[in-house]
């Protein structure tokens, strides 16, 4: 993956988002009402993440039947009267010895399902003219060898991406497109992590993730929900950043925090605990609060792989204290100089923590008219205006008054 990151994303026929680009630099923050489209962008980096995972002859599913499986097809995504489905982005290599690349495609309604009519994947070098690495219809493709070869081919799947039937048929593939799924099968998407209770999870027979045992086995990132948080903790016990993950967590928590243990359970798993100074015994994840338990799992996530090409977060602030989510949301600042976030929140607090606000909120409101979603970042000249009567832009969104920030141009 080297130092590529993505450097923004264009949604166009997907429920609400008729058409909006959203530029990534650094932490980007989207607020907005109930409906407003929020939602739907963590689902398409989702989906993004998707086109990714598809390895040489390794036996994936289809990309048709991912989008089918996991998000309910083209039916469940596809804006009320349009008439297709565009997801588009852009990647950039922050070192500049590579050339950003453009890539798109477009999924259209047909007799059984959907048909990816459109793919095209195109370079763009500084100075020089922009070079077709893919190009594909419905039914055929032409690409870019790593001979710097123009290839003809057809598509017998037309609900299968060109990039995965390349990748999985094909030795001759363009750098260029392997580094596009090297990005985005290394992007991360997060939604709130599972804490239910040890009482509901034994009435519903379905444990919660964070609060099992586990067998030991190697990890490289925290999973979906927390469903590794063990593994995470054993492997970052033996790392370098291992002092980085219990200040984070003293800070989080309490400075009572003294270490993260894996103690030998049954049938040869081990439970993940919590040792505080001020308690004799420490305190088992089956037992800690949720908000403690989200911690953990969040120390985890910071702290397991730093370089990641992109990070998606859904309202973070779930289980967490107001006082918490602030100094969360400093982590988060933080980290993004290294890589580009995005959070979706209906936290004002963390809104209030932000330290360039102007630069990080997204608003995402519903046009009355079509209820197609628009985007728009906030006016530093108008924030200013407010700043002696309002600790920030949460405490006005919580009077109703976010709409007197926002800037009279989009936010692409």
């Amino acid at each position: 993956m080297g130092t590529d990151r993505l450097a923004s994303i264009g949604i166009r026929g997907m429920r609400t988002l008729a058409d909006v680009r959203l530029d990534l630099n650094g932490l980007t923050v989207l607020i907005g009402e109930n409906g407003a489209g929020k939602s739907t962008i963590v689902e398409a980096f989702e989906i993004l993440c998707k086109v990714g995972q598809v390895r040489g002859n390794m036996p994936d599913a289809l990309f048709g039947d991912v989008l089918a499986e996991a998000h309910g097809g083209l039916e469940m995504l596809l804006r009320k009267g349009a008439r297709r489905l565009e997801l588009a982005l852009t990647l950039e290599d922050t070192d500049g010895a590579q050339p950003p690349l453009d890539y798109s495609f477009v999924i259209e309604p047909a007799h059984r399902g959907f048909v990816i009519t459109e793919e095209r994947l195109t370079a763009l070098p500084t100075g020089g003219p922009r070079t077709s690495i893919l190009v594909r219809t419905a039914t055929s493709w032409t690409y870019r060898s790593a001979k710097e070869e123009e290839v003809q081919g057809t598509l017998s799947l037309p609900s299968d991406l060109a990039l995965h039937s390349w990748l999985r048929n094909y030795d001759d593939v363009h750098p260029h497109a392997r580094r596009l799924t090297d990005v985005l099968s290394a992007g991360e998407v997060h939604v709130p992590f599972e804490t239910r209770p040890l009482w509901v999870s034994q009435e519903q027979e379905a444990s919660s993730p964070l609060r099992d045992l586990a067998v030991v086995s190697p990890a490289r990132r925290l999973q979906r929900l927390g469903k590794n948080l063990v593994n995470c903790y054993a492997a970052l016990r033996n790392s370098d950043r291992w002092r980085d993950t219990i200040d984070f967590l003293r800070l989080m928590i309490g400075p009572d925090v003294q270490d993260v243990q894996l103690v030998n359970a049954a049938r040869g798993k081990q439970e993940l605990q919590l040792k505080f100074s001020s308690l004799p015994e420490p305190v088992p994840a089956a037992t800690l609060s949720d908000g403690n338990l989200s911690l953990l799992a969040f120390g985890a996530l910071l702290f397991m792989e730093r370089e990641l090409p992109f990070l998606v977060i859904d309202e973070p602030e779930s289980h967490l204290h107001p006082s918490v989510i602030a100094r969360l949301t400093s982590e988060l600042e933080a980290m993004s100089e290294r890589v580009p976030i995005v959070v979706a929140t209906q936290s004002d607090r963390l809104l209030d923590a932000l330290q360039t606000p102007e630069a990080s909120t997204v608003v995402c409101t519903l046009d009355p008219r079509d209820r197609s979603t628009r985007l728009a970042r906030l006016d530093a000249a108008k924030l200013e205006r407010w700043k002696e009567d309002y600790a920030g832009p949460g405490s006005m969104r919580a009077d109703g008054l976010l709409d007197l920030l926002t800037a009279d141009t989009p936010a692409e």
